[in-house]
């Protein structure tokens, strides 16, 4: 019985030799790997456009631009209170208020007469007034 089986897995493995092709299957890997490849290349050249397709020109710069623009208005220069920030294991008491410069102040309020009424008021209250 077990010499019937091992025959009968011989002739079944001898049927699979006899179909597989070795150089059939190493043409087939290499087309594969080389239309793999290709479609990487493909992707890769996708993405590069997508994302440039996505991406704005200057859209940082405009960004800083309009955020240095309010505190300007508000009065508020980040440059000089992050200098006098306190580094390492210090512990900071309390913050102290920015101070508002009065330049900036009167300069925004004059501009007053352009901004929205409900913007000016927030400003105001932001202000404290």
């Amino acid at each position: 019985s077990m010499a019937d089986a091992m025959k009968g897995v011989t002739k079944a493995l001898t049927g699979m030799n006899g179909q597989l092709s070795l150089p059939e299957i190493q043409k087939t890997l290499r087309e594969f790997e080389r239309q793999n490849e290709k479609m990487d290349m493909t992707e890769e050249i996708m993405n590069d456009a997508m994302d440039d397709a996505f991406e704005e020109d200057g859209e940082a710069e405009e960004t800083e631009e309009l955020v240095q623009q309010v505190f300007d208005e508000i009065g508020i220069n980040l440059n000089s209170q992050l200098a006098s920030v306190p580094t390492g294991g210090q512990q900071v008491a309390a913050a102290a208020p920015p101070q508002q410069q009065p330049e900036a102040v009167g300069a925004a309020e004059a501009m007053g007469d352009g901004i929205d009424e409900d913007l000016q008021a927030r400003l105001k209250n932001l202000r404290g007034n």
